[in-house]
């Protein structure tokens, strides 16, 4: 019982527990916000924001995150299995990398031309009722002034007064800029955490296996034998990084 506390209370061991937490729970954060976004019909205060690709780009990721941990903790548990789940371990994490950072860099990017988007957007693909919503939730009317494309569903954009309001291309602009935000921003942490579960799930594969490389070589010498024998309990503090 001893050796198997020292085994699994190693430095590289503690650091794969905790890059696989930190894994895991970007994974459940990216299933929520692909949820909430498919929930929403992908809407955000009255204004069409994302496509299809983006909720099940997150879904595929969050959902692959997971699996990917508990391969990863199979291959740590299972030395017979250790080379075979480490690799698939190591894919997984690559995959959702790249996943991720297409969604980072894709929402970043759509944050830079939010008012030459929906100027487009505005006009031909949100409804008078789509207009409408965000016209009383931004108190504006129109898009780049009163008279542009307003819906007049919103009392206050259909009367007199109407021209005393200012187009929605701003609060628009705040509105949407602030929800992308909160997603490239995430999304880029998210990176992080890749990068770091990847870089412990290589060294702890190198480690255990050059530990337990170093362990037969020895148990040969002592039994002299060349015959394959199973080390499943020893320490690894010996081999601190």
């Amino acid at each position: 019982m001893q050796d198997l506390l020292l085994r699994y209370n190693s430095n590289i061991c503690i650091n794969f527990y905790i890059s696989s937490l930190a894994f895991a729970l970007s994974g459940v954060v990216m299933i929520y916000f692909g949820g909430a976004i498919l929930a929403n019909e992908r809407i955000h205060s009255g204004l069409p924001v994302f496509n299809e690709a983006v909720p099940s780009l997150y879904l595929f990721a969050g959902i692959s995150s997971l699996i990917t941990v508990m391969v990863g903790f199979i291959g740590f548990l299972k030395p017979h299995k250790r080379s075979r789940m480490f690799r698939m371990y190591q894919i997984g994490v690559a995959i959702v990398f790249i996943l991720e950072l297409s969604l980072a860099i894709s929402i970043w990017s759509k944050s830079l031309k939010i008012a030459k988007n929906y100027n487009h957007i505005w006009r031909t693909t949100m409804d008078n009722f789509s207009r409408s919503t965000f016209q009383s939730i931004g108190k504006c009317c129109g898009f780049l002034h009163s008279s542009d494309f307003p819906s007049y569903i919103t009392p206050e954009c259909s009367g007199p007064k109407s021209e005393s309001y200012m187009g929605c291309v701003g609060p628009l602009q705040k509105y949407v800029s602030k929800y992308l935000s909160k997603h490239y921003n995430a999304s880029f942490m998210f990176i992080f955490i890749d990068i770091y579960a990847l870089l412990v799930g290589i060294v702890l594969k190198f480690t255990l296996d050059v530990h337990e490389r170093t362990l037969y070589n020895r148990s040969n010498k002592i039994f002299d034998t060349s015959r394959h024998k199973e080390i499943l309990m020893t320490p690894l503090d010996q081999f601190k990084l």
